[in-house]
C-alpha cells in the first residue's frame, strides 16, 4: 500500500507542477485582444486621415495679381494692381477644371492731360493639370478661355471682348488643406470685338496667394 501510494503522489506532482493558471490565461487573452483592437483602430484612423488627403478634390484661392496691360490709348503699357479669385475641382489626381476671376486697377497718365482710372476684369475658364499628392512643392499648369471687361473713367463706353490665359505657378503646401501660392505667371491675351480698338492683344500677369483644399 505504501507503495502504491507513493507512486500516486508521483504521478500526481508532474500535473501540479506543469498545470496553467486558468485566471491569469484569461488576463493575458483580454489584453491581447484589447491591443489588437486599439492596433485595428488605430490603423484604421490612419488610413481615413491619408484616404481624406488623398481624395480632397476642391480647390479655392484668393490672392493679388499685378497686370501689365493696355487701355487701347495710351502710349506706353499700364501697371495694374488688384486681386485674383479662383476655384478649381479635381476629376484625378492630375487633371481638373478650374474658374478665375481677376480685376486690375490702373492710371493712365499720358492720354490726356489729366490722369484717369483704367479697371481690367477677367472671368476665364478651362483645364488646370498639377500633380496632387503630398509632396510639399506643388507645380501647375493651365489654359483658361472666356472674356474680359475694361472701363475708362470719363468714357461713356467700356469695352469686352474675348479673353485667354495660359500659365502655371507652384503651390507649397503649409498644411493638409493650406497651401501658399508662391508665384504664378500667365500670358493674358485680350481680343477686343472689332478691330478699331487699338487694344494691346498680349499681356502679362503674375499672382501669389493662399490656397484651401477641401
Amino acid at each position: 500500500m505504501n507503495k502504491i501510494r507513493g507512486l500516486m503522489s508521483i504521478s500526481a506532482s508532474p500535473a501540479k507542477c506543469t498545470g496553467k493558471d486558468p485566471t491569469a490565461a484569461r488576463s493575458v487573452l483580454i489584453r491581447g485582444i484589447a491591443m489588437s483592437v486599439a492596433l485595428l483602430g488605430l490603423t484604421l484612423l490612419t488610413s481615413a486621415l491619408f484616404a481624406q488627403e488623398e481624395t480632397s478634390k476642391g480647390e479655392v484661392f484668393g490672392g493679388y495679381q499685378f497686370a501689365r496691360f493696355s487701355d487701347g490709348i495710351a502710349v506706353k503699357d499700364l501697371n495694374g494692381n488688384g486681386w485674383d479669385a479662383g476655384f478649381a475641382f479635381y476629376f484625378s489626381r492630375w487633371l481638373g477644371a478650374k474658374a478665375d476671376f481677376s480685376g486690375s486697377y490702373a492710371t493712365d497718365d499720358t492720354s490726356s492731360g489729366r490722369p484717369f482710372r483704367v479697371t481690367n476684369y477677367t472671368y476665364t475658364f478651362g483645364p488646370v493639370i498639377s500633380p496632387r499628392n503630398r509632396s510639399r512643392f506643388a507645380p501647375f499648369g493651365q489654359f483658361l478661355f472666356g472674356g474680359y471687361r475694361e472701363t475708362l473713367a470719363g468714357y461713356p463706353n467700356s469695352d469686352s471682348g474675348f479673353a485667354m490665359l495660359a500659365g502655371g505657378g507652384l503651390d507649397v503646401h503649409l498644411r493638409p488643406n493650406l497651401s501658399l501660392r508662391a508665384a504664378e505667371a500667365d500670358w493674358l491675351y485680350t481680343r477686343p470685338p472689332n478691330s478699331a480698338i487699338l487694344l494691346k492683344t498680349n499681356n502679362v500677369r503674375v499672382v501669389s496667394g493662399i490656397v484651401f483644399r477641401f
